[in-house]
C-alpha cells in the first residue's frame, strides 16, 4: 500500500473512543506513549468532526482532508488580494501554481511519480499517499503568515495571541511542516 492514510485514519478512531485516557497508544510499535506517535491536531479535528457528525473516522478524515486541500488554494489567492491588486493573468498564474507543481519541472522523478508536467501533485499527495496532515500543514502557512503580517502592523496583543495560535497550529498538525 501507498497510502498512509490508514494510520491517520486509526489514529483519529482511537481519539474519538479513548478521548479521556490518550496517554498511551497501542496501535504503534506495541504501544509507545500518545504525544509520540504523530502531531495531533488534524486527527483531534477528525475525530471531533466524527463524533459530532456522526460519520465513520475514514469519511471524517476525506472530509476535514478536503476542506484543508481546498483551504489551500483559497490562501493563496486571498495573499495576492491581500497583497495588492492583482491583474486577471496574475491570478491565473498562482492557481495555475497551485494546480501544477514546480517541482515536477525540476525533478523528473516527481514528474514520473505524478504522470507528467501538468498534473496536480498536491492531488496527489492527498490522494493517492494519504498525506492529509501534509496538506493540512500547507493551507495553514499562509493563515499563521498573514496573522504574523496583522499582529505586527497593528502591534495588538490580540492579534500576536492569534498569530501564536496560528504557528502553533502548523507545528501540531505537521512537524515538517514548519520548514515548508
Amino acid at each position: 500500500m501507498s497510502s498512509v492514510e490508514g494510520v491517520f485514519i486509526a489514529l483519529a478512531r482511537y481519539m474519538r473512543d479513548h478521548a479521556g485516557d490518550l496517554y498511551w497508544c497501542p496501535l504503534w510499535f506495541g504501544g509507545m506513549p500518545f504525544q509520540n506517535t504523530y502531531p495531533p491536531l488534524l486527527h483531534a479535528l477528525v475525530a471531533l468532526v466524527s463524533a459530532t457528525v456522526r460519520i465513520s473516522p475514514a469519511l471524517a478524515y476525506h472530509a476535514v482532508t478536503a476542506f484543508f486541500y481546498c483551504l489551500e488554494t483559497g490562501h493563496a489567492l486571498l495573499a495576492s488580494q491581500e497583497t495588492h491588486r492583482p491583474h486577471r493573468a496574475e491570478l491565473c498564474g498562482r492557481a495555475a501554481v497551485l494546480l501544477v507543481s514546480p517541482s515536477a519541472a525540476l525533478l523528473p522523478e516527481i514528474r514520473a511519480d505524478i504522470g507528467g508536467l501538468l498534473h496536480a501533485r498536491r492531488l496527489q499527495c492527498v490522494v493517492h499517499y494519504g498525506e492529509g496532515p501534509h496538506v493540512a500543514s500547507l493551507a495553514l502557512i499562509p493563515l499563521a503568515i498573514l496573522t504574523l503580517e496583522l499582529a505586527f502592523t497593528s502591534r495588538r496583543p490580540i492579534h500576536f495571541f492569534l498569530a501564536v495560535l496560528a504557528c502553533m497550529a502548523v507545528v501540531l498538525t505537521n512537524w515538517p511542516g514548519r520548514w515548508l
